[in-house]
C-alpha cells in the first residue's frame, strides 16, 4: 500500500475526518517518514513509541499526538 492509498483509506475506516488538502492551521502535524507512516498504518509500528523514540515529529498541541492511536481502527 503506498502513502496516497492509506490516505484514501482513511476515509472510510478511521474514527476522525478526514480532510483533503489539510487545513489552514492545523492543531497538530506530524511529520515521519513514509516506511514509518506505512508501519504505524499498517499497525506494525506503535504511533507513540515511534514517537517517544524520535520516528515522529510532532508539532503544535502535543497533548493531541497522545491520542493518535484512537484514530486507528483495531485489528
Amino acid at each position: 500500500m503506498t502513502v496516497a492509498e492509506t490516505f484514501e483509506t482513511m476515509k472510510a475506516l478511521f474514527n476522525p475526518t478526514v480532510i483533503t488538502g489539510g487545513v489552514e492551521k492545523p492543531d497538530l502535524t506530524l511529520s515521519m517518514s513514509d516506511k514509518d507512516w506505512l508501519a504505524i498504518a499498517d499497525g506494525k509500528l506503535d504511533a507513540m513509541n515511534a514517537f517517544m523514540t524520535g520516528k515522529v515529529k510532532a508539532a503544535g498541541d502535543i497533548s493531541l499526538a497522545m491520542r493518535v492511536n484512537a484514530i486507528f481502527p483495531r485489528k
